[in-house]
């Protein structure tokens, strides 16, 4: 994995950011015996498709970054800021909470402009998923009542999947591995990327992977609303969560 600045972690979760010359993009999400994720050079937290063409993304080389952490005794948060992305007016605003005694982190966005007419913002901090024993590897996914898809990278083409539809019905994907080690072995070891969005509203759920490096994604895509109105801020309409899990799915 590449140099990673910080953690935000508990007793079942750590979550591993990278430099901010990284765009802060995750280098890995883990268990106390398990690692979801290897380092790529390409990962990215977020994506932006703008009205009528074009897409900005957090690895943009020419934005200005900060980053903040916070912690007390019930949960901690990480702030991570985005400014003049690609030299536009563009800010972008992300904060990962964690409870203290949940394996589950809710990321929420805000994006804020003058110039830009936004169409879509992509959740995308899931790259490279998999591990060293690809067979074991799992890919579950929402179609109809639910498929699993063993060694993806091998036998599974990209997912886009609309929500709500008859063929993606739940607003959650899952990558879950039984090899390994003893612990994923004994009941499987599994990693949670979810929208949590009780109102139901429209979402596209990724699956992406590179033929060329061998390395895959998850992400969610969020319309957004006034899309052609770039003189208001924008907050996408729920916050989507990465977490870990033990079992069967």
């Amino acid at each position: 994995p590449g140099a990673a600045t910080l953690s935000l972690n508990n007793s079942f979760i750590n979550l591993l950011f990278g430099e901010a010359t990284d765009g802060f993009a995750l280098q890995n999400v883990s268990t106390p015996h398990f690692g979801f994720l290897t380092h790529s050079p390409r990962a990215v937290l977020w994506e932006i498709e703008l009205d009528p063409y074009g897409t900005l993304d957090s690895g943009s080389p020419s934005a200005q970054r900060d980053r903040s952490f916070f912690t007390n005794a019930t949960h901690s948060s990480v702030h991570l800021v985005w400014k003049a992305v690609q030299g536009t007016d563009l800010s972008v605003r992300i904060t990962v909470d964690l409870p203290r005694d949940s394996a589950v982190t809710q990321w929420t966005a805000s994006l804020e402009t003058q110039t830009l007419a936004i169409n879509t913002f992509t959740y995308y901090p899931l790259h490279s998923v998999g591990s060293n024993d690809p067979a074991n590897d799992h890919l579950l996914v929402p179609f109809a009542f639910g498929e699993a898809f063993t060694n993806p990278l091998r036998n599974r083409d990209n997912v886009v999947a609309p929500y709500p539809s008859f063929m993606c019905p739940v607003q959650f994907m899952a990558w879950w591995h039984t090899g390994s080690v003893a612990a994923c072995r004994r009941e499987g070891c599994g990693l949670y990327f979810a929208a949590h969005d009780p109102a139901g509203n429209a979402k596209t759920l990724l699956y992406s992977k590179s033929q060329y490096s061998g390395s895959s994604a998850l992400g969610i895509r969020v319309p957004l609303e006034d899309a052609g109105d770039p003189q208001r801020q924008r907050l996408p309409p729920f916050p989507v969560a990465v977490g870990v899990f033990a079992g069967e799915w």
